[in-house]
């Protein structure tokens, strides 16, 4: 059984085949490329999109983001603001509230978090930056997508490897039983 666990959690369906159970492992075969075609595709279409918002983003606010090894962070903040200078004023506002009595702590808070140089960026419109957060969300949402395509994956190597060594267990069982001592292998 511990065979047929391993070898169907590495590919699912090969304990199946192992045990000479064909027909189950020909399913798990097929659940195994038919999730990684969505996977696959989502991942692409993921990769697609976060150009399209990077080359948007530098279309239509000028912000310099291809190249500049920026986080998922940076790119949230560019939605909610339209421009740095409103993103750098709320910084300020936050550190009074954080350090009310403290000028200095202020200044250093303010060093810490505000944005400049490069990573400033000032919207054209509400509209356009609205545009952003659209083609951001079908980033995310793709993202999200593969991930579960991910999750099936990892479940249907947990039930397949399952699976197989129940099947060697029962076939163990059957060939004990009758005093004979075959053991399946893989052709």
């Amino acid at each position: 059984p511990a065979k047929a666990f391993g070898l169907s959690f590495l590919l699912p369906g090969l304990g199946q085949r192992y045990c000479g159970r064909d027909g189950k492992a020909l399913a798990f075969y097929l659940g195994e490329g038919g999730l990684w075609s969505p996977f696959t595709a989502l991942k692409i279409r993921q990769k697609w999109r976060e150009d399209d918002l990077r080359q948007y983003a530098e279309n239509f606010d000028g912000a310099k983001i291809a190249g500049h090894g920026r986080d998922e962070e940076y790119y949230k903040t560019i939605s909610k603001y339209l421009s740095s200078e409103d993103y750098n004023f709320e910084v300020k506002l936050i550190a009074r509230l954080i350090y009310p009595d403290d000028r200095a702590a202020q200044l250093a808070y303010f060093d810490q978090y505000s944005v400049k140089g490069d990573d400033t960026w000032a919207w054209a419109s509400p509209r356009t930056r609205d545009q952003y957060r659209i083609i951001r969300h079908g980033a995310l949402i793709s993202d999200r997508h593969a991930n579960w395509s991910l999750g099936g994956l990892i479940l249907l190597r947990v039930v397949s490897a399952i699976d197989a060594a129940l099947d060697a267990s029962h076939l163990n069982k059957k060939l004990a039983g009758g005093g004979l001592s075959v053991r399946p292998t893989l052709p």
